[in-house]
């Protein structure tokens, strides 16, 4: 299994990653500065809220903001509970 920011990624994850345009980058940084919210079976959703991309900005570099600035806006990430990513999707 290929790992992100020391989380496997399941088959799932990494094909939903592919189909939805989403780098590892995006995930890395989802999984590291993201808010997390509790999901109703126990995993845990994590997304980036505008807020924190306008703060990203400066905490990541121009070059690997530019790389994932259009990911972060509408992606989550879900993680169960023994912190392997499950999914990668869009809110639309």
């Amino acid at each position: 299994m290929k790992r992100i920011e020391d989380c496997e990624i399941t088959h799932h994850a990494e094909v939903r990653m592919q189909q939805r345009g989403v780098s590892a980058d995006a995930v890395s940084v989802i999984l590291k500065y993201g808010r997390r919210k509790h999901t109703r079976d126990g995993a845990m959703s994590l997304f980036c809220t505008r807020r924190q991309i306008k703060k990203l900005r400066g905490h990541l570099g121009a070059a690997v903001f530019r790389g994932v600035e259009k990911s972060l806006a509408n992606t989550y990430v879900i993680q169960s509970n023994s912190g392997q990513v499950l999914t990668v999707a869009k809110r639309h």
